[in-house]
């Protein structure tokens, strides 16, 4: 698979969220996005996935430009998931509803007790209580919120999977819960996925792929032993001053 971000610039009420990038990332299995501003590594992400449009510049997957409207790109947004750091879920249904939303969209002949199996399915990874199904958002904690977006995202057997800060609002046992998944994720076929991280050491150590952002510039891309070989500085200065942290 093939990224290619051209001249792209994300503005958002007269800010410059990022300015003026460039890169490709081709045959990146598993990508982290890092910077000062996390709010322009989320709205980064979301450009990339095809949910925000870039003020400026174009973005490719595969030579195929997502945000012109075409057979091609609705395929492409089709195989593709993503993970919000929190929030997206409707609040007024339950969500056993929420979670046939996506199935309805992906999978349209599928019948009903099809689609319970694959919800099922998740809830038995996320080794979580099948009486949720019937309560709404409202009822329920932060955490399985954050939990029924994760499953709402992977239900739908995505080729490319966004993740907004993986172990937002989780506790450690749904944290490697969720590492765990990842990594079978990456070995199950030709899959990618793409994160913005704020101090998830699992996600950024197992990365074969970095863009690392001081505020709206691209400061450094490359992999994890590039950074720690070639140019120590510049992710041990956003890993300890942004995150105190090390990797």
């Amino acid at each position: 698979m093939k990224i290619e971000l051209t001249d792209v610039t994300i503005k958002r009420l007269g800010e410059t969220l990022i300015n003026n990038l460039s890169a490709v990332l081709e045959n990146r299995k598993f990508t982290g996005i890092l910077g000062s501003n996390e709010h322009a590594c989320s709205y980064l992400l979301k450009t990339i996935a095809g949910i925000i449009a870039p003020t400026e510049g174009t973005v490719k997957i595969d030579d195929v430009d997502i945000y012109l409207e075409s057979p091609h790109s609705e395929q492409l947004r089709k195989n593709n998931s993503y993970i919000f750091r929190a929030g997206g879920l409707i609040s007024n249904i339950t969500i056993r509803e929420n979670l046939f939303l996506p199935l309805i969209y992906q999978f349209p002949d599928s019948t009903e007790e099809q689609k319970l199996e694959i919800i099922k399915k998740y809830f038995a990874i996320f080794e979580l209580d099948e009486m949720l199904l019937s309560k709404r958002p409202v009822n329920i904690t932060e955490m399985q919120q954050k939990l029924m977006i994760i499953i709402r995202a992977l239900i739908t057997e995505p080729d490319l999977l966004f993740i907004d800060n993986p172990f937002v609002n989780l506790n450690r046992k749904y944290q490697q819960l969720l590492f765990e998944f990842v990594e079978e994720f990456l070995k199950s076929g030709d899959r990618y996925i793409i994160y913005t991280s704020g101090n998830d050491i699992p996600f950024i150590a197992k990365s074969d792929y970095l863009l690392v952002f001081n505020e709206d510039e691209l400061i450094g891309e490359g992999t994890v032993e590039n950074f720690r070989t070639e140019r120590p500085e510049e992710l041990d200065k956003l890993l300890n001053e942004y995150y105190k942290i090390a990797v």
